[in-house]
């Protein structure tokens, strides 16, 4: 790891070395990632949405990149930026399909509601239907009873 990106590195003591600048290079754990170090985590602000950082972490983070090489700096600046970019594009192109698949998804569910309440009075009508069939066979049958009786009480009488 080189020594004038460590984050536990003391800027103050540790000169840069003439080789690193010639060809510097990043890595993940380098000072120049945008996490704090292990120290620093605990000194955050309780409100993780602020935008600034606290002064000490500030402090802290101007100590560490003191030492590393102008272009380095720009270089890491700009492919934060760029990363940044792509990062909100891509964010923005998936908070679109997840809204557009949440439209979806309540004009899937609205459409099987609405299938559901057509089937659900369709079961009724035909339920209606069948018992009103009943009632006017059970009011047939009856009526005919009724001719039944008026016939046999008509050819008692004759």
């Amino acid at each position: 790891m080189n020594d004038y990106l460590s984050p536990l590195s003391d800027s103050a003591q540790t000169p840069p070395s003439p080789v690193l600048y010639s060809k510097p290079r990043l890595s993940r754990s380098s000072t120049l990632s945008t996490r704090p170090s292990r120290s620093h985590r605990s000194n955050r602000r309780s409100d993780s949405r602020s935008s600034t950082p606290t002064p000490q972490f500030k402090q802290e983070r101007e100590r560490q990149l003191a030492n590393v090489p102008r272009d380095t700096l720009l270089h890491h600046t700009i492919s934060k930026e760029y990363e940044l970019r792509e990062a909100k594009h891509l964010l923005t192109t998936a908070l679109i399909q997840l809204e557009a698949i949440r439209e979806k998804f309540i004009h899937e569910h609205d459409s099987r509601l609405a299938l559901e309440a057509e089937k659900k009075d369709q079961a009724v009508n035909s339920t209606k239907a069948l018992i009103d069939s009943q009632r006017d066979a059970m009011d047939a049958k009856e009526e005919v009873r009724r001719f039944q009786l008026h016939l046999e009480n008509a050819q008692s009488d004759l």
